[in-house]
């Protein structure tokens, strides 16, 4: 049955909470670290939660439900709350963050926030806090919330950190390990042995690197997700740089770097990070690549030019075209033109080119053409006299 945890101390009505899991120590748990900030709800199920909006006439301020229940999963429930309540704040938490449970959170329900379990007590009050300003900003605009990617990207950006940091250092003692096999190999041996123990050390190197590198990014994302508009960390960055190092460290199948042409004098510099920015460059020429192997004479162009408007990265490739109904909502999170696609890749592009005051633009052409995605960044504003 559901039932209500209330402070009767709070002079005005309180922001209600409704928390749904089939879990029954999980609603203890909300309630009672929660009761003296919200007024808790509880329900087991997600029928028993739409009779309490019905009965409460949809006066509910915040709904945090698992994904995982018997009978309705919680992307559906909030998938109906979204339809009937679209003012109450719609929060998911799983302790399975998989890709088909993010794509039905955003495309059916419009989440808010995607909660990881088991929880940290204080994300999740952060979360509650921000659910709570985001519920009184849904009180002016009637047809609730739109899709709000970033804090679910930064959610799982968190989540990669930990493995992330796990495959870095188990590279680095495998590393070691060989090293240390190399240096005790009686020198007879090695010539024999040479060949594979360099093979193993160099792939070990590379994975520690990769690791390395998708940590920055993971942290990098995280820290854009708690707040887009924030502009505190980003600097002046040299776009060259941006693309040899995407282009350099980018995981090429036999022979695929020789395909990939490089016109870079026509440099410029943004206002962004580096890190971000490489992401941006090694996804967008990964699905070039893909393109392009469909072709006869597989091509990608990487191109700079400076504009009296704005400055443009293009990226071309002489693969088949953009589908057009795809190309429509390209940046839209999880389309996708690939069978095996998530669809996540170019909508996150275009969120960290937007938070850099850019755009992404994609020209959905057919055979003969080539397709071309266009990045457009802003001039950065002049530096002081002075200034390094």
């Amino acid at each position: 049955m559901p039932t209500s945890s209330h402070n009767a101390s709070h002079k005005s009505a309180p922001i209600t909470l409704l928390i749904v899991d089939d879990e029954h120590q999980a609603l203890k748990y909300f309630s009672r670290l929660f009761g003296a900030d919200f007024e808790v709800l509880t329900c087991e199920s997600a029928e028993q939660a739409l009779s309490l909006f019905e009965a409460r006439e949809g006066r509910i301020s915040i709904i945090v439900s698992d994904h995982q229940m018997p009978v309705t999963k919680g992307t559906t429930l909030l998938a109906r709350v979204k339809e009937r309540w679209p003012q109450t704040v719609r929060l998911l938490t799983t302790a399975f963050a998989d890709t088909e449970s993010l794509a039905a959170s955003i495309n059916e329900a419009s989440v808010h926030r995607y909660i990881a379990k088991p929880w940290n007590l204080d994300d999740l009050r952060d979360v509650l806090s921000e659910a709570s300003q985001a519920y009184a900003r849904n009180a002016h605009n009637p047809s609730g919330p739109a899709t709000d990617l970033p804090p679910l990207v930064g959610a799982v950006a968190h989540e990669m950190a930990t493995p992330l940091l796990s495959i870095e250092l188990t590279s680095k003692s495998i590393l070691n390990a060989v090293r240390d096999q190399i240096a005790a190999t009686p020198p007879d041996e090695q010539t024999e042995m040479a060949d594979t123990l360099d093979r193993f050390a160099r792939a070990a190197q590379r994975i520690g690197e990769d690791a390395a590198r998708a940590r920055r990014l993971a942290r990098a994302l995280a820290e854009l997700a708690k707040d887009t508009a924030s502009r505190n960390s980003f600097m002046r960055v040299t776009m060259s740089q941006c693309v040899r190092k995407a282009v350099e460290s980018f995981p090429y199948a036999d022979g695929e770097k020789e395909l990939v042409s490089l016109h870079l004098a026509d440099d410029f510099r943004f206002v962004g990070t580096d890190v971000l920015m490489i992401a941006v460059i090694t996804n967008v020429l990964s699905n070039a690549l893909d393109a392009a192997r469909q072709h006869a004479e597989p091509r990608v162009w990487i191109e700079l030019k400076r504009g009296a408007s704005h400055n443009s990265v293009f990226v071309r490739d002489s693969g088949p075209g953009f589908p057009q109904h795809i190309a429509d909502e390209a940046f839209r999170p999880f389309i996708s033109s690939k069978d095996d696609g998530t669809g996540l890749g170019l909508s996150i592009c275009d969120w960290i080119v937007r938070s850099f005051g850019g755009a992404i633009a994609l020209k959905a052409t057919q055979p003969p053409a080539v397709t071309e995605l266009e990045i457009r960044l802003p001039h950065p504003a002049p530096q002081p006299t002075g200034a390094g």
